[in-house]
């Protein structure tokens, strides 16, 4: 007995945890949405862990719908052949307001923001919580986040009153002819710009739901890059590269030397990796902070199978117009382009059937680089594959790529030989 305890308690743990690697794996190759949906349901109280399983979802092809009154539930859920976001991820909109929420919901879908505000119990339906639904987007179906947000307040307290009535046993014209209630008027006025918007998903979902506020001055920061952040870490040599995106996670700490230095997670469309700013970089960089772009210029460090890039020089984006590109790049062997990378090669993109929801946003931007190079479609659901019409054949540059990765993710756009596909 004591011999065989001496193995027989790792061996059983190994076996156990084998098991249930094997049966997730299973799940998420064969039921790949209700796997993810379930996953992030399970992390609803970390934004960093959602963002990291929703970056996974996409990289799955899986599209994560925006949080919406109309059609969340308090998890994460499946809508067609998405994940619908769930409202109980939002910041300061608890599990009991969500219930109540759907409690409403039973007696059919919204008409307005009144209509909302009026049939949901003002108990747990507080002005704070409101304006994070508002700010959040998950009102969206009524109308944009800028007409909600000029008329919040005077909703709010008008449905706050007349629900006091209604419990008072009071009732107005407008309670008993539904016809006659038209709500407040919604101003006619533009939503906010796109970077005002994508700041209130970052700050009340925890990350860029719709789009990037990388993708409007990527094509200004490539030309100060040796490559993106994905190629970078393809790399197995240590060597000096220069990185641009955005950034997250930003850390302060004191050295022993009573020195302050930096690290930071730098995030582009493919990927993310961590930077080191020692003492003598940092002193010579302006206040750095959460969200800015930037452009690092560093050694390309592996230790240990971490990859980190120990920086030399940080410049901000508007501080890149009063530098030339070949100064930054300079001792820096910059990756063959992707055009010459992607010659003989074509386009392969992977959806999970013919009516994904996807397919007509990748056809747009498709047509937006129209060229010689065949585009093919591939099909998960009955495995083929086929070739786009002429329309949507295209010319590749670095603008499609990025957009398409946004918008698919990594391993659903590929490019392979040609000989592949004859």
């Amino acid at each position: 007995m004591a011999k065989f305890a001496e193995y027989g308690f790792n061996k059983g743990h190994a076996t156990a945890y084998a098991v249930i690697s094997y049966h997730t794996a299973y799940l998420k190759a064969n039921y790949p949405l209700e796997f993810m949906a379930a996953l992030l349901s399970t992390v609803m109280g970390s934004s960093d862990k959602i963002s990291f399983y929703i970056q996974d979802a996409k990289l799955c092809g899986i599209q994560v719908l925006p949080p919406d009154v109309q059609y969340s539930q308090v998890g994460f859920s499946i809508e067609a052949q998405a994940i619908r976001f769930g409202l109980g991820a939002i910041r300061n909109v608890g599990v009991n307001v969500v219930e109540k929420i759907l409690e409403a919901r039973k007696d059919g879908l919204f008409k307005s923001l009144d209509d909302f505000c009026l049939r949901v119990d003002h108990k747990v339906l507080n002005r704070r919580v409101l304006e994070s639904l508002v700010r959040s987007g998950a009102v969206g179906s009524f109308c944009s986040r800028a007409q909600a947000l000029a008329v919040m307040d005077q909703v709010f307290d008008t449905a706050a009153r007349r629900q006091k009535d209604r419990l008072s046993g009071q009732f107005s014209l407008f309670d008993l002819d539904e016809e006659m209630d038209e709500g407040i008027k919604l101003p006619d006025r533009p939503d906010f710009p796109e970077r005002e918007l994508l700041e209130m998903e970052k700050e009340y979902l925890g990350l860029y739901l719709s789009g990037h506020p990388l993708s409007a001055v990527l094509p200004q920061l490539q030309s100060y890059m040796s490559s993106d952040i994905l190629t970078c870490l393809e790399g197995e040599e240590e060597r000096k590269v220069a990185l641009g995106g955005l950034v997250t996670g930003f850390r302060q700490t004191v050295t022993k030397k009573g020195e302050m230095m930096a690290s930071f997670v730098l995030e582009d469309l493919t990927g993310g990796i961590e930077v080191l700013v020692f003492p003598r970089v940092y002193a010579q960089t302006r206040a750095l902070g959460n969200d800015q772009v930037i452009v690092v210029v560093g050694k390309y460090i592996i230790r240990d199978e971490e990859k980190k890039i120990f920086a030399e020089k940080i410049t901000k984006l508007e501080d890149l117009k009063t530098s030339e590109p070949s100064v930054e790049l300079k001792g820096i062997t910059k990756p063959q382009n992707r055009t010459s990378q992607m010659a003989g090669k074509r386009l392969f993109l992977r959806f999970t059937d013919d009516k994904s929801d996807l397919m007509e946003i990748v056809l747009s931007i498709l047509q937006r680089f129209p060229g010689s190079q065949p585009v093919y479609f591939y099909f998960e659901s009955d495995q083929k594959v086929i070739e786009g019409k002429r329309e949507f054949w295209i010319n590749d540059e670095d603008e499609l790529h990025n957009a398409l990765l946004e918008v698919m993710g990594l391993h659903n756009v590929v490019w392979k030989p040609a000989k592949n596909f004859a």
